[in-house]
């Protein structure tokens, strides 16, 4: 069955409300456990935003990677990253994607082709050139995509990454997450252009699209993979979305956020959209949406206990997995030897 109005047959988009949805609880119920108080840390949500991470992501094979920002949780969950695991990460306990070392900001797992994040502004394209020019060495059709926002749009790191790939035809895609604000400033205030404009200087082909439509993501995510699995070089997409949450949880103050603004995108709310279109081309829908959301409740609790339970890293740990290959000692000179 195809669901009215697009190619996409009903089983992708129960699909990709199935993505959208756990990452929206994920999402609330990290809020919430930050909210009391037993999250430490920073954490930058993505609520409002799951349309992008679910339908660029759900054209990824196994073998492709991403590369992700400070605002990861949706693209991590969305490559298959456990959620459990990631919990236990924000809790700060060993088992967690990073043995509870890296946090929020640096969930990875390569195991799935998650291969970073990281809080530096614009680091995730430059990290997605490195897989994208491997899989093109060793003759693979495998791909990379690199995710940031609006605010990393404008880093230079970026715009020599996307001349790079343009250079080297990588079989790589940029993804925009435009949500409005890069932290309290308006993209408007901050560009001269919009951001998938800038692509243009490199010869690469953008589109900008409206992020809160997981089809229209789809269907431009599907165009941009395409050409990039088929030799012909990078694409730029840029997505209109917004996060509910703001720049970052325990933001004093969100003044700066117009409410008319933010009613725009919470009355288009990507899964209220996805939902409805199903409800039309679907008998039975809100039994199979409410059976979802049960087990996906069920999933997230789970993870929560998961977290709480979990031990704390060992301090014989410290030196493990953070590109420390060698001891180092201070004698009484206070001087240091290897």
């Amino acid at each position: 069955m195809t669901a009215t109005g697009t190619t996409l047959p009903v089983k992708t988009l129960v699909k990709l409300y199935r993505t959208m949805a756990t990452i929206r609880s994920f999402e609330e119920r990290v809020h919430e456990l930050f909210q009391d108080g037993e999250l430490p840390g920073f954490l930058h949500l993505c609520s409002g935003q799951e349309a992008v991470a679910a339908g660029v992501v759900d054209h990824l094979r196994p073998g492709d990677s991403i590369a992700s920002n400070h605002r990861n949780h949706g693209h991590a969950l969305a490559k298959g990253v456990s959620a459990q695991s990631m919990m236990i990460e924000l809790y700060g306990r060993a088992g967690g994607t990073n043995e509870g070392k890296g946090g929020s900001m640096h969930i990875a797992d390569p195991a799935v082709g998650h291969v970073a994040s990281g809080g530096i502004v614009g680091a995730s394209a430059p990290l997605a050139l490195g897989p994208a020019q491997a899989a093109k060495l060793d003759g693979r059709d495998d791909i990379a995509v690199a995710f940031f926002g609006d605010g990393g749009a404008q880093q230079g790191t970026v715009l020599e990454s996307m001349n790079l790939a343009a250079v080297w035809s990588l079989p790589v895609v940029f993804v925009c997450e435009n949500n409005v604000f890069g932290q309290a400033t308006p993209v408007t205030y901050a560009s001269a252009v919009p951001p998938s404009e800038r692509a243009a200087g490199f010869g690469i082909p953008a589109e900008k699209v409206d992020g809160q439509d997981v089809i229209a993501v789809h269907e431009a995510a599907r165009r941009a993979v395409e050409r990039a699995r088929s030799g012909r070089g990078p694409s730029y997409l840029e997505f209109t979305t917004y996060s509910y949450h703001g720049a970052w949880e325990g933001e004093p103050k969100r003044a700066y956020r117009l409410p008319e603004i933010e009613q725009e995108f919470r009355t288009r709310d990507p899964l209220v959209l996805l939902s409805e279109r199903l409800a039309a081309d679907t008998d039975d829908w809100q039994a199979v949406k409410d059976g979802i959301d049960d087990e996906i409740h069920d999933v997230i609790e789970e993870a929560v206990e998961a977290g709480r339970s979990a031990e704390f890293p060992e301090v014989s740990t410290l030196t493990t997995d953070v590109y420390a290959d060698r001891r180092v000692t201070v004698d009484r000179d206070g001087l240091s030897s290897y």
